[in-house]
């Protein structure tokens, strides 16, 4: 196997190019679920063989992405990477990379979770309570 501007060729004995049906292999740290903070980034990336060069397509939930400037692939040195960039609420679901060229088709399927931010309260002492805040106690005989 030969890699040629970043895609993998074989080579028959006699020298000449075969073609490559597409497949995409996870790397080691590959995650098909990716667990994220809002407002975090990430990049999951995928080893891809394919000749000729194969089309891809991302979609979100079945349907087109929200925001393909924060959501969005790339293509380069054999690898196919997915990348969230500042996620938010709205970009949790399900994404499916799709690779196809003449002879045949790949999928890899990644599911975005996304975990709200969380708001920290400072100590409130008593000296922040004006005694217009204070509510009086009924009193009760026993």
């Amino acid at each position: 196997m030969l890699f040629l501007a970043g895609l993998a060729l074989c080579l028959s004995e006699y020298g000449d190019v075969n073609t490559v049906s597409p497949s995409l292999t996870p790397d080691s740290t590959f995650k098909d679920t990716l667990t994220m903070k809002a407002g975090s980034s990430t990049t999951a990336s995928l080893t891809l063989a394919a000749f000729p060069l194969p089309s891809v397509t991302l979609t979100f939930n079945g349907g087109s992405v929200l925001d393909d400037k924060r959501v969005s692939f790339k293509l380069a040195d054999g690898k196919l990477s997915f990348i969230v960039e500042k996620v938010q609420k709205e970009d949790a679901g399900q994404y499916v990379l799709t690779v196809e060229n003449q002879f045949g088709k790949a999928t890899a399927t990644i599911t975005v979770v996304v975990l709200g931010k969380y708001i920290r309260f400072n100590r409130l002492s008593t000296s922040h309570v004006a005694s217009s805040m204070c509510l009086p106690l009924p009193l009760f005989d026993t």
